[in-house]
């Protein structure tokens, strides 16, 4: 293994990515060049310190789709220089041709101008034919080559290391790798690791069920049935999206769990992670440190932060979905502290009138007070894009 060689693969190794194999090489390489290994320790430490760090900065989610965006019209812009170009050849020749065969019509008898005539037509409509063919092939050059690229961006198998316990995929018992439409499920006592690669890993619990719905670089996709799964993803756009039969749940970064219960309640936690989560009723992100709740029909739950106080904890349960009424804000303004700044936010989203959301307003404000661009009117009419930017404030500050 040669010394560029280790250095590629030195993210995954910190990561935990590789496979023992390869593994088994870098411990071995580290450990004969301290120079190397002493990178590794630089790196290692750079990428503690960044996971540290507070999500508040991310990569612009359209960024990516811009450049694409670019890339595809830069390709088309060259693709139609080259049609110009050839189309240009084309026509100069056909004219001097067509300058030639002036000349040889000229010298001949006025009888035969009609049978010159009748062939300059025939050999307009073949110049014709040919340009209409250049763009035919150009066309179906491009759209092959996308339906190509599209088919060879696949990230599949994923890998499969099995921690403890026993699991199946499908019904052909156990293997190393998942693939396209398997179901990977899993025992008593039992917990699997699943690496994706670009994505990052998730650790499948005691009887859990997930089936892999798609497994590309720029979008993998699971199929969440039951039982519970931990997510150890990049910090930044990990690309991984989790489906269940209530939500709809884009990974944006970091750590996070997720859990069907018998009831199937959908709990999700985030641990310096954030999670996007749609249901048929809302959109909303969940931020690092918080924990959400959402019911077998779909009823999304106030999210908590995980430092909020035990008792304020338990009132915020009680009135958790959107049927249930907030009718204890006395106690609730009482007990909150700044942690709880976007469980409040959502309290007022919850509220049915202005006069409810004011206190709730009015703590919050006292907690983040709002910046240029949110008023006070705006936030109890319950403005969707002010309450977007108060979130966002809030979100970075905690």
């Amino acid at each position: 293994m040669t010394r560029d060689e280790v250095r590629n693969m030195m993210h995954d190794y910190v990561d935990g990515l590789l496979s023992p194999e390869d593994k088994s090489k870098v411990d071995s390489y580290l450990e004969e060049y301290t120079d190397v290994a002493g990178e590794y320790d630089l790196l290692k430490k750079l990428l503690n310190k960044a996971e540290s760090l507070p999500i508040g900065i991310k990569t612009p989610e359209t960024l990516l789709e811009k450049i694409s965006e670019e890339l595809l019209s830069k390709s088309f812009e060259r693709i139609e220089e080259e049609k110009q170009k050839k189309l240009k050849q084309l026509t100069e020749n056909t004219e001097a041709i067509g300058e030639k065969r002036k000349k040889i019509v000229k010298t001949r008898d006025s009888n035969r101008d009609s049978d010159s005539t009748s062939s300059d037509k025939i050999e307009s409509k073949k110049v014709n034919s040919v340009n209409l063919w250049i763009i035919v092939v150009v066309l179906l050059t491009i759209v092959g080559a996308y339906f190509l690229f599209d088919f060879l961006n696949t990230n599949l198998p994923w890998q499969l290391k099995l921690d403890y316990g026993n699991y199946q995929i499908g019904s052909v018992g156990q293997k190393s790798t998942i693939d396209l439409d398997e179901t990977l499920t899993t025992f008593d006592s039992t917990k699997v690791t699943m690496i994706i690669p670009n994505a990052g890993r998730l650790e499948i619990g005691s009887f859990s069920s997930i089936k892999v719905v798609k497994g590309k670089d720029s979008d993998n996709i699971i199929s969440f049935i039951s039982g519970k799964i931990y997510g150890n993803c990049k910090i930044d756009d990990p690309r991984l999206t989790i489906k269940t039969n209530i939500s709809e749940i884009k990974v944006v970064a970091g750590k996070f769990i997720s859990e069907i219960n018998d009831y199937g309640e959908l709990n999700l936690i985030t641990n310096n992670g954030k999670l996007k989560i749609t249901t048929p009723n809302r959109e909303f992100f969940l931020v690092k440190d918080h924990r959400c709740k959402i019911s077998a029909n779909g009823n999304v739950g106030i999210p908590i932060h995980l430092k909020t106080n035990h008792q304020l904890a338990e009132i915020f349960e009680q009135i958790s979905y959107d049927d249930k009424k907030v009718n204890n804000y006395g106690l609730i303004l009482q007990l909150s502290s700044p942690v709880d700044g976007i469980t409040i936010l959502h309290l007022i989203m919850k509220a049915k009138t202005i006069e409810e959301r004011l206190p709730l307003y009015d703590k919050l404000n006292e907690f983040y007070p709002i910046v240029p661009g949110i008023t006070k009117e705006g936030i109890l009419n319950l403005d969707k894009d002010m309450l977007n930017e108060w979130q966002r404030d809030i979100e970075w500050q905690l």
